[in-house]
């Protein structure tokens, strides 16, 4: 599994397509914040739920809170940890009530407490999905959710309560919680927009507080020198088990990746 005492630091990337489209963004900010090399952990994929097993066309992720990053997590040697913890709107839109949703959210927290990380949430696009034109809001729910039916009503009020409680939730325990802009976000309401995916990434990863030796910012490698290749520990294509052992890559400053 590599040399955890040649890394800075840990981070723990928890989340779904967001994660997934700035995940090259999230890793340079977090070398920059906090280090280099790290080991990478993340529960993340397009369609992801935090409580149920999750379906995207043909591929089956388990729910972040059953899969194995909390066992690896507990089984490494402990360093300096820090985490993002991101993309809650997905589990409303799949039906759930705000309180299932921050029950799931509450018991991913305890874990990272457990593990002494320093945590970052992010809230949920709601002036974002708040300014959707209707038409806009009916081809997006069709286009990433197509076996649901999605109420916009109930949705919207299920994602501005779960704001409120994510807030009260981040009052409560003294974490650091973003607010996202609705700026970040173009004609797709759920997705950061590419161009702003750096700064949104540099924004979430801002309330970190490393050691006072990376305060400056560490030195980082604009080159992306990848060897093996992104893929889980568990996941299903067509019905087959196609995961991987980990870390499933690393890059050439030994920082390394675990997905789950």
């Amino acid at each position: 599994m590599g040399d955890p005492q040649t890394c800075a630091a840990r981070v723990v990337l928890l989340g779904a397509s967001n994660v997934v489209l700035g995940f090259r963004c999230a890793v340079r900010a977090a070398r920059e914040r906090v280090g280099a090399p790290l080991e990478v952990f993340a529960a993340i994929g397009h369609g992801r739920s935090y409580g149920v097993e999750s379906s995207v066309f043909t591929r089956k992720l388990p729910a972040i809170a059953s899969c194995n990053l909390w066992s690896t997590l507990r089984e490494r040697p402990r360093m300096p940890t820090f985490a993002v913890v991101t993309d809650l709107g997905n589990d409303l839109a799949y039906g759930f009530e705000p309180e299932q949703v921050q029950a799931w959210l509450i018991q991913a927290l305890d874990r990272l407490a457990a593990a002494q990380a320093q945590v970052v949430i992010t809230g949920l696009p709601v002036e974002a999905l708040r300014r959707l034109e209707p038409w806009k809001f009916e081809f997006f729910s069709r286009l990433f959710f197509p076996q649901r039916r999605i109420d916009r009503a109930r949705v919207t009020a299920a994602a501005e309560e779960l704001e409120l409680r994510v807030d009260r939730l981040a009052r409560d325990r003294k974490l650091a919680r973003i607010v996202l802009r609705a700026d970040w976000y173009e004609f797709d309401p759920i997705h950061i927009a590419l161009g702003a995916r750096r700064e949104a990434w540099r924004a979430f990863v801002g309330p970190w507080k490393p050691r006072a030796e990376l305060e400056r910012g560490a030195a980082v490698d604009a080159r992306w020198r990848q060897r093996g290749r992104f893929a889980p520990q568990q996941r299903q294509w067509l019905g087959y088990d196609t995961g991987r052992a980990q870390p499933c890559a690393r890059l050439g400053d030994g920082t390394q990746f675990f997905l789950y």
